[in-house]
């Protein structure tokens, strides 16, 4: 097998595609194996950490992968063909279209991914190593994280302005597979989708993730207790100037109402309406591990 190493190796690499393609890409962010050139030598990775004596393979004319489009002369006329320098190891990180714009929603993110590389159909790419893609995609989870709580916890629309911010970890790669889970939980839960609830529920029991379903459910349980609580503080201040003002259940009094659950999920509101997720576990509509 002719490899790099058998080439011109005055020539740096340039990325000129990558393996796979867009389609299905377009609300996330997605690590793919570069295609690389040197001189006139075109090669796929076939590994991660490819190196010119290891996992590249050489391609003809007729071998196709996805391409990244040539950057030319602003003043119109074409100039030398020119690709991003990729350095061995390194892989295509590509932020899809729908993902870029829900990313506005989290703006040092956007800030970030605006200075990529365009592609057409407005994704943007870089390259990096697969570690570095995994840092990176860890990072933005955590603060779609912290913001979907804040909005989660707001008393305004919590689904309209919730969502953008949720479909970007729903949809991240190669995150904490646990927490993600957590999260799709407590999503589905506030916005009462028990179907896709369940879902959750059953592709985490599939996948290893917790031993039980009822394990997941607990956790989620006290994630939507807190959020609940904190919906109730930031809503309107107490009335404690009223005369006869309506009184707030205990955690006693919530704990008997849901005694015969599985988790007590104790949400406290000020008006004190029955909950979804104390009618749920009482009804017994979701699964059991």
């Amino acid at each position: 097998m002719v490899t790099p190493a058998d080439a011109t190796t005055a020539n740096e690499y340039v990325v000129v595609g990558f393996t796979g393609g867009y389609r299905g890409d377009e609300e996330t962010l997605a690590f793919h194996r570069p295609v690389v050139r040197q001189g006139d030598q075109t090669y796929a990775a076939v590994v991660d950490n490819w190196t010119p004596e290891r996992g590249l393979v050489l391609l003809d004319e007729h071998d196709q992968f996805a391409r990244l489009p040539d950057r030319h002369g602003t003043d119109g006329s074409p100039s030398e063909p020119s690709h991003s320098v990729i350095r061995p190891g390194q892989g295509v990180w590509l932020a899809g279209k729908m993902f870029r714009s829900r990313c506005k929603e989290l703006p040092p993110w956007d800030d970030r991914i605006s200075f990529w590389e365009r592609v057409e159909g407005q994704f943007r790419y870089r390259v990096g190593t697969r570690q570095a893609f995994r840092e990176f995609t860890s990072s933005l989870f955590r603060d779609a994280v912290v913001e979907l709580y804040e909005r989660l916890c707001s008393p305004h629309d919590v689904v309209g302005r919730g969502k953008p911010v949720f479909e970007i970890l729903n949809n991240l790669h190669e995150v904490d597979a646990k927490a993600q889970a957590v999260q799709r939980g407590i999503w589905y839960a506030e916005v009462s989708d028990l179907r896709q609830f369940d879902m959750v529920v059953a592709d985490a029991i599939r996948d290893g993730l917790f031993e039980t379903s009822q394990m997941l459910i607990g956790e989620v349980g006290l994630a939507c207790e807190d959020v609940m609580a904190t919906r109730a503080r930031r809503s309107a201040p107490l009335r404690w100037h009223d005369a006869t003002p309506r009184p707030v259940p205990t955690i006693e009094e919530l704990t008997r109402a849901v005694a015969d659950t599985p988790y007590h999920i104790l949400t406290i509101k000020l008006d004190v309406d029955p909950t979804v997720w104390a009618q749920v576990f009482r009804s017994g509509e979701l699964g059991s591990g």
